[in-house]
This record gives structure tokens, sequence and C-alpha cells, in this order.
């Protein structure tokens, strides 16, 4: 009973120990930089008087990107175990990373705002080191990506690659549809976001599968 109890405590420390950090950092940083601290804790509808389904498609996103990683690092915590499946829970490791970086990007417009700000460089140079990223992930780990629904992972890339063109050309096609070139950059983003959590959701439920066999 005291080892199961000792356990439980070690776990609600580790549970709790960053976020009481957190929250002592925003009281730090309010106090600090002279920002309420409600502009740190309450919704951004609320601080900007704004109609709470603003952004619903980014936040969706977000959300979907989230869980993506969420359920490939518990898939890898699972895998990781197991010498045989070590490279495959690498893969799926580096794919959960890869992951919650892009939502919190997304979040919190990182490469739009806070990274050029923090390391002055451009969003494109950002973009850029995404890309590079995503293609040597995929160069290390291109025969483990055979041995999945790739073809879901292929889908998920090209409409990525359609919201990117639509954002390179933004005066052209807007002359020729009008505000609805948002719809089409955003939508394509959010297509592939989806195709993304479906590659992640096949590769998890493979990782399992792979246990039930050992």
């Amino acid at each position: 009973m005291f080892s199961s109890n000792h356990k439980l405590s070690s776990f609600l420390l580790s549970l709790y120990s960053l976020p009481i950090l957190f929250l002592f950092a925003i009281a730090f940083a309010s106090l600090k930089l002279d920002i309420p601290i409600t502009t740190f804790t309450r919704d951004p509808a609320v601080i900007g008087n704004i109609n709470p389904l603003a952004g619903i498609a980014s936040h969706l996103g977000v959300l979907v990107l989230t869980a993506s990683g969420a359920i490939c690092i518990f898939s890898w915590a699972t895998l990781q175990p197991i010498r045989s499946t070590r490279t495959f829970s690498l893969f799926l490791l580096g794919l959960g990373i890869f992951s919650l970086l892009l939502g919190l990007d997304d979040l919190f417009m990182l490469h739009e705002s806070i990274y050029p700000r923090l390391f002055r460089v451009s969003e494109n140079v950002i973009l850029l080191i995404y890309g590079l990223l995503a293609i040597g992930g995929i160069v290390k780990y291109w025969k483990t990506i055979l041995q999945t629904d790739y073809f879901i992972f292929g889908v998920a890339l090209i409409f990525f690659a359609l919201s990117l063109i639509v954002d390179a050309f933004p005066e052209l096609i807007e002359a020729m549809i009008g505000q609805w070139r948002i719809l089409f950059e955003d939508g394509f983003k959010l297509l592939g976001i989806i195709g993304w959590f479906g590659y992640s959701w096949r590769c998890s439920i493979q990782a399992l599968k792979k246990i039930q066999t050992l």
C-alpha cells in the first residue's frame, strides 16, 4: 500500500510541477511587464470582445494537431519498451513531436509573429526550417513510412502544398476569386491537418496491432 501511495504521489508531483511553474511564470511576467493577468488567462474572444466563433477553423486545426501528437506519443510510449519495434516507435515519437510543434505554432502564431521578433528571421525562413525538418524525417524514415498507409500521408501533403501555393500568390488569386481566396488557403490547410490526423491515427492503430502479434 505504501509503495502504491508513493508512486501515486510521485505521479501527481510530476503531473502538476510544470503547470504550477507555468502559473508562477505568467504571474511574474504580469508583474515584470506590467501586463494585466487577464491577458494571460482569459479567453481571447473575451479579451478582444469578438465573436466566440472567430477563428473556428484555426482552432479546430490546433485541436486536431494536438490530438495527432497525443496519440502518436502515446503509441510511442506503448511500443518503446519493445526492442524489435524501436524504429517504428521513434518514428511515432518524431511524428508526435512535430504535430505538437505545428499545433503550438498555429495557436500562438509562432512563425508569423513570435519567432521573427525573437530571432530576427523572416516568416519564410521559419517555414523553410519546418519544411527541412519534415523532409529530413521522411528521408530518415522512408522505409518505415512505406510500411504504413502512406497514401493518406501523401494526400495530407498535397493539401498542405495547395495551401502554400494559394498563400504564395495572394494578389493573383484574389483578383480571380476575391475574398474566397482565404477559404481556399485556410480550407486546404485544414484538410491537410485532417489528413495528418488520419495518418497519425492509422499509424497508432498499426502500433497497437504490432503489440498484439508479439
